[in-house]
């Protein structure tokens, strides 16, 4: 019998906020869910980045009987691998952020210093660790502003590469397989 090749997905901080704050209404928890349970079972694993521990703030969360996002993760035994950023990986992230991204006539936007560590962070991982990334999850549509104005969304960062084509960096990241986590295969309650 041939085993399943195990899935690597890569998830965004959100992805996880929705999840902790059972924010049903406006995303599939129980796709969220059901990755979750898979990884806890060895089918597939969760990667991010540390980052993810200051994104994921204890006083947002709405379950509280988790304590914090470190607890939450400490107590999925293994299941989600957070990966630390390094001097190469935060200068990627750099790059990252320096391109200049525009979509037809709109304003041209900046990538988020969060959402640049998530994609260096993914990058990374194939280009350096050899790990094939299945799917880099996130919901980021570039609604929210920042500080910034409005940053680069992650789910269509390829309709703001105008002019980048030629950017090997940019063309990495449009590379990468990124969806809302929804399970191609649901189950249809997980419990919630």
């Amino acid at each position: 019998m041939v085993s399943k090749k195990c899935d690597n997905l890569f998830w965004d901080s959100c992805v996880f906020i929705a999840f902790l704050n059972n924010e049903s209404s406006a995303y599939d928890i129980n796709s969220i869910e059901q990755y979750l349970s898979e990884a806890r079972s060895g089918l597939c694993r969760i990667y991010s980045s540390t980052v993810a521990l200051a994104e994921v703030r204890p006083s947002f969360l709405v379950r509280k009987s988790i304590g914090s996002f470190s607890e939450f993760v400490d107590d999925l035994g293994g299941a989600v691998v957070l990966i630390d950023p390094n001097p190469n990986l935060m200068d990627l992230s750099g790059r990252l952020r320096d391109l200049s991204y525009q979509k037809s006539n709109s304003k041209k936007r900046t990538l988020a210093t969060p959402d640049a560590i998530m994609l260096a962070t993914a990058v990374h991982l194939e280009d350096d660790l050899s790990v094939e990334l299945t799917h880099f999850h996130t919901f980021d549509k570039g609604r929210k502003r920042g500080d910034e104005g409005k940053s680069v969304p992650l789910l269509t960062y390829e309709e703001w590469c105008e002019g980048l084509e030629n950017d090997e960096l940019a063309q990495r990241v449009i590379a990468l397989p990124r969806c809302a986590p929804i399970h191609p295969t649901p189950v249809f309650s997980m419990g919630h």
